[in-house]
């Protein structure tokens, strides 16, 4: 899998959350969104945050999330 080459890993679990959190130069970025993803004609929003601690928050929650998640 070409994801796994690259070293990263795909898991699922039930939650409604539109987060995207990254680390670019050493950098912590977070994405929040209201936005599904599919095709509507909602209105969305989305707020584009540089924060090492709300990254770090985030992180937390999630990987607590992915120790029950599926592969």
């Amino acid at each position: 899998m070409l994801a796994a080459e690259h070293g990263f890993t795909f898991k699922s679990y039930r939650n409604h959350t539109k987060l995207i959190l990254a680390e670019i130069a050493g950098r912590c970025y977070v994405v929040e969104s209201s936005a599904n993803l599919r095709s509507c004609q909602n209105i969305e929003q989305f707020t584009l945050t540089q924060s090492h601690e709300l990254f770090a928050f985030h992180a937390g929650w999630i990987d607590e999330c992915l120790r029950f998640a599926k592969s």
